[in-house]
Formats: structure tokens, C-alpha cells, sequence
């Protein structure tokens, strides 16, 4: 019998070798300069909006230009298609601090950069965006789970490390357990 998975998703992940530090003291800097904004954070800060070149970032944002190629096959879209960065910000939470569940919206990809992430300082989770997955899939009947039959993925990430999913999958950060900041940089990348 012919198998066809249809209404998948992804998310990319990979380790990027940059100087974690100078990105670090951007986004320390960065927190004691500008107030933030409450959107998806918790007990956290989250920077305002940034745009455009930025010299200390320069090198992490080209990283993600390359693996826009990559994105771009994935989605089957044509060669011609320009994929670029919109907007990021940056998320800082300390113990107790997290995200709530949220999509980004007017964005095709999002991508997120962990700058600082102390062990048990909490997973990102994607929901599974067929929404009546749990009412037909019960946990408890599953031998091995897989991203057919799971109704939430979770990624504990890792420092350094780059994540790259579709910007509609519904996801949240759970809550920061130790007393070390997890900082993070959150990416919206758009079709020209």
C-alpha cells in the first residue's frame, strides 16, 4: 500500500560556531538600555522590536540567511523567492520566567538563537497544529512517539544551538527553573 504523510511540519536545528560571548553582553546591554515590551513573556523581559544591520549580531543573522536555501526546498518554493529577516528580539528570563503559547504571525519562518540556556531552564514545545490530534490519539496508547502520532514535541535546546520552524506551528517556552538567565534571540523571516 502507497503511504502519503500529508499536512506535515519541520523544525531545523543546528549547532552555529560564533562568539556566543560578544552576542551575550549585546543582549545583557541591550536589556539595560531599553524597556521592553510584553507580548509573549512571563516574569521575563523581551526587548523592543529590532531592525535592520546590527554589528554584533551581523555574523548569527548571515547564519540564518545561508539556511534560508534549505527552508526554501523544504517549502517547495520557487528559486526566485526571497526569504529575508523581519524583524528579531531578545528574551531574557530568569527563574520563573517563560513564554505563553503563541504563533508569529505575517511571517513564514521564525528561528531562534540560544544564547545562554542552564540545564532544566526549560523546553521549547511545538503543539501538533492538527487540532483534533487529541481527541483520537490518547498518550497511553502510543508505543513510540513520533511526529505523526504526538500531540506536543519538546526540544530542550542547547547553547549556541540555532532552531528554525514554520512561523504559524503554535509554541511556548516553559518556565525557567535555576537562578541563571535564559536568554534567547527570536527571529520572523518573511517572503519578499
Amino acid at each position: 500500500m502507497n503511504t502519503h504523510f500529508i499536512f506535515s511540519s519541520f523544525f531545523m536545528r543546528e549547532k552555529i560556531n560564533i562568539d556566543n560571548d560578544i552576542i551575550k553582553k549585546y543582549c545583557l546591554d541591550l536589556q539595560s538600555k531599553d524597556a521592553g515590551k510584553f507580548v509573549t513573556n512571563y516574569g521575563g523581559w523581551q526587548s523592543s522590536d529590532i531592525r535592520g544591520y546590527n554589528k554584533e549580531l551581523s555574523e548569527l543573522i548571515e547564519q540564518i540567511s545561508h539556511k534560508m536555501n534549505h527552508v526554501k526546498s523544504i517549502l517547495g518554493l520557487k528559486n526566485n523567492v526571497n526569504i529575508s529577516l523581519g524583524n528579531y528580539w531578545i528574551n531574557i528570563n530568569g527563574k520563573g520566567g517563560f513564554n505563553i503559547p503563541h504563533v508569529h504571525p505575517f511571517s513564514l519562518v521564525s528561528a531562534v538563537y540560544y544564547v545562554n540556556v542552564p540545564k532544566d531552564s526549560g523546553k521549547l514545545v511545538f503543539e501538533n497544529p492538527i487540532q483534533q490530534h487529541d481527541y483520537v490519539m490518547k498518550p497511553d496508547t502510543v508505543e513510540t512517539f513520533n511526529g505523526i502520532n504526538s500531540g506536543y514535541w519538546n526540544v530542550e535546546p542547547e547553547q549556541g544551538e540555532l532552531i528554525i520552524f514554520p512561523s504559524w506551528l503554535r509554541h511556548w517556552v516553559e518556565p525557567n527553573n535555576t537562578n541563571e538567565n535564559r536568554i534567547s534571540i527570536a527571529f520572523n523571516l518573511q517572503i519578499d
